[in-house]
Parts: structure tokens; sequence; C-alpha cells
């Protein structure tokens, strides 16, 4: 991961903490190329995604961090 690429991922998680869920996910998206293998990422988006009550595409991150990330954190961000 390129050191730009991790300062727009904390960018994003700056935002997200300053409850700006709409600019976080922008982000966020914009740097799924390079971080798509990073759970953390698509785990963030799906935080963003619940605060915007945007349940189809939550559902869906949720079920990638499952079946490809097997990451257990889908069970909190579905709660």
């Amino acid at each position: 991961r390129s050191q730009e690429a991790k300062e727009r991922f904390r960018h994003a998680r700056n935002l997200y903490v300053d409850r700006q869920f709409e600019d976080a996910l922008a982000e966020l998206d914009a740097l799924k190329n390079v971080y798509d293998a990073y759970p953390d990422l698509h785990y963030l988006r799906a935080r963003c995604l619940g605060k915007l009550k945007r349940a189809h595409e939550l559902r869906a991150v949720a079920d990638l961090l499952t079946t490809r990330f097997n990451d257990p954190r889908d069970a909190e961000i579905l709660t």
C-alpha cells in the first residue's frame, strides 16, 4: 500500500469520526482499487453505509467481510 493510500484511509476514518459519513464513504469508495484486500476498508465502508441507512449495500459488504475475509465483525455491523 502506498503512503498516499494510507493517508487517504486515515482521512476517511477521521471523516467518519466527525460524522461526515457521505464524504467518508466517497473517500473509501475511491480507495477500493488500492485497498480491496484490506478488510478494514470494507468494515469502515459498512459502518458508513449503516449510518446512512443504506441497508441493502450494508448487507452486501457484511457478506463480503464474512465470505472473503472470514471477518467476525459482520455480525457487529448488522446489529
